[in-house]
């Protein structure tokens, strides 16, 4: 695929929904600058692969040339230089990456959220966005089958920041605590508080709109499977699975459906009036250095006609006629 091909596909996503590509790129960026990013970035970007070898320098020297999208977008809409190593690497993880889409969602975040009936007071999240996954997954058919014979229910899963991008592209199943107290699984929540303590805020991308430093929890949809999922049972008897959790054990069992996002708000310059303009002279520079030079043939030519004379000495007049009058007045 060439370069204008890549460009106007990496313009189509940013437009189609800003926000979900921007958290898609931070999350991406969020691993790769991670100290587990060789196990992280499953698949690694083909271009930073030398036989069997992952050149994350490379890679991170391409990262840090990466504009914020709102610059991306501007330089693709005013057709500006964009370096071609940054426009392979965002078109490989906004439109090649086989992970699920990202969907902003800018409606009532409340209905999603008590999905799970949790009753403890929470935060709430600066930005949600749905995880939709292809027609075609087959890991999706699997669950669609699980949830007709055994029913589902939602529950919170908390993550570091620099986990999500591979929970998105893999699910759950790296992600399974094999050292927890109560067994190897994943640990679910009904408690988005719960959860949080799971999920401390982290550097992800300095650039981002979102936020430079963000927390993230996963709304997970699980099957109640009697062999596969563990629940706290109210009983007098001591429980393996203490209250408020959930322990799954089966990958094909739980799917991500939402990501709650809790962003510290960046400081970015919105574009100004000012630069909007210079960009517009910029671009048009020819036609305008044409312009200029067509005004001052005409300046010239009315300059030493006899019209210039006579609009000199009326202007001289009126001017004389209004210094008089303000001498008298003061």
């Amino acid at each position: 695929e060439d370069t204008a091909s890549k460009i106007l596909a990496i313009e189509s996503a940013i437009r189609t929904d800003f926000e979900a590509c921007d958290l898609k790129w931070t999350l991406f960026v969020a691993a790769a600058q991670s100290y587990r990013s060789a196990s992280l970035l499953k698949p690694f970007p083909p271009k930073y692969v030398d036989g069997e070898k992952c050149n994350i320098e490379h890679l991170l020297s391409a990262i840090s040339q990466t504009p914020p999208l709102q610059v991306v977008l501007r330089r693709i809409t005013y057709e500006d230089h964009l370096n071609l190593c940054v426009v392979d690497l965002l078109h490989w993880v906004l439109v090649e990456h086989p992970s699920p889409t990202l969907k902003s969602i800018e409606t009532d975040f409340v209905p999603i959220m008590y999905k799970v009936p949790f009753t403890q007071r929470c935060p709430r999240p600066t930005h949600l966005f749905e995880v939709i996954y292809p027609s075609t997954s087959k890991a999706e058919k699997v669950f669609e089958e699980y949830a007709e014979e055994f029913g589902s229910k939602f529950a919170f899963h908390g993550s570091k920041i620099d986990s999500f991008h591979s929970i998105l592209t893999h699910g759950l199943n790296q992600h399974l605590c094999k050292t927890a107290l109560f067994g190897e699984g994943i640990y679910l929540s009904s408690e988005l508080t719960v959860s949080l303590n799971f999920s401390p805020y982290g550097s992800a991308w300095g650039g981002s709109a979102i936020g430079s430093h963000l927390s993230a929890v996963a709304l997970c949809e699980y099957i109640e499977h009697p062999q596969h999922a563990s629940f706290h049972v109210d009983t007098n008897k001591t429980n393996k699975v203490p209250d408020k959790y959930t322990v799954i054990t089966n990958n094909d069992i739980v799917r991500v459906r939402y990501l709650l996002v809790f962003a510290t708000k960046p400081v970015i310059n919105p574009p100004t009036l000012t630069n909007v303009a210079l960009k517009w002279m910029i671009k048009h520079k020819f036609s305008i250095s044409i312009s200029m030079y067509m005004l001052l043939l005409v300046s010239i030519g009315f300059a030493n006609s006899k019209s210039y004379d006579y609009v000199k000495h009326i202007v001289e007049r009126k001017l004389s006629t209004a210094y008089n009058f303000i001498r008298k007045i003061f």
